[in-house]
């Protein structure tokens, strides 16, 4: 279920899997199809991406510049709140 609310000047989307809220605060036209981004890796750290598409609340992205080839991962589909752009340095 999702659910947009509406605050004035600003929306944040909410995502619910029935275990779980996720909080959307930017749109996948807020990001750049093509750009370079971190996601967390889920070993610790961060794997540096390209965006390939995007939509409401998850992106799909492709792995580049990243070493011990896992950059030969195929693309894979990770929370669109979960894309850094390479400058933010949000915990991972």
């Amino acid at each position: 279920m999702q659910t947009l609310i509406d605050r004035g000047q600003g929306a944040i989307r909410l995502a619910t899997d029935g275990h779980s809220i996720r909080v959307f605060v930017r749109r996948a036209s807020d990001f750049l199809i093509g750009g370079t981004y971190e996601v967390p890796s889920g070993l610790g750290g961060t794997f540096r991406v390209v965006l390939k598409d995007a939509c409401d609340t998850f992106a799909i992205v492709q792995n580049c510049g990243n070493c011990e080839d896992f950059d030969a991962m195929q693309p894979y589909r990770v929370p669109l709140d979960a894309l850094m752009e390479l400058e933010d340095r949000r915990a991972a």
